[in-house]
This record gives C-alpha cells, sequence and structure tokens, in this order.
C-alpha cells in the first residue's frame, strides 16, 4: 500500500498449506521494519510472529454487531493498546 500514512503490509495465511510457505510472502523481510503489518488468520502459525505484537480477535455477536478484542504481545503493543483504549 504505497499511499498509506506509514508502510502496511497485509499478509492472509489462510490459503497457507503449511509454514514453509511464509518464506515465499516475503513476511521476513517486513517483520520488524517500521509500519504496519497485518496478518490476517494469523493463528494458523503463530510462531511467525514477532513477540511483540497486537493481536485483533473479531467476533460476530449478531449478523449486525462485531465485538473487537485485543491483546498486547509485549511493551510496543502494550502502548498502541493503551493508547488505542484512551483514543489517542
Amino acid at each position: 500500500y504505497p499511499d498509506a500514512r506509514l508502510p502496511f503490509f497485509h499478509a492472509d495465511y489462510y490459503r497457507l498449506g503449511d509454514e514453509s510457505e511464509l518464506v515465499e510472502l516475503g513476511l521476513d523481510e517486513v517483520l520488524g521494519r517500521e509500519g504496519v503489518a497485518l496478518i490476517e488468520w494469523a493463528d494458523r502459525f503463530p510462531e511467525s510472529l514477532p513477540a511483540d505484537h497486537l493481536r485483533i480477535d473479531l467476533e460476530e455477536v449478531d449478523p449486525d454487531t462485531r465485538r473487537f478484542r485485543f491483546t498486547a504481545g509485549g511493551p510496543k503493543a502494550q502502548c498502541l493498546l493503551e493508547a488505542i483504549a484512551d483514543g489517542s
């Protein structure tokens, strides 16, 4: 996403057959760089995530309502979570 305010990278683990396919995504080239990496279906290969990450789980409460649950996986993610909670 070249026009984003921050560098933004997107990966979707849904169609991956096994962890070896992560190399083809080039994820190791973007994780740890400045910017945001959004990984859908990350629970398929949780060991591929950096230790410090923000997990966002989406739950369908009913057809018109979704609930988001945020979990911090490290100090930077905790700061980000606190900023989200404060509305910053």
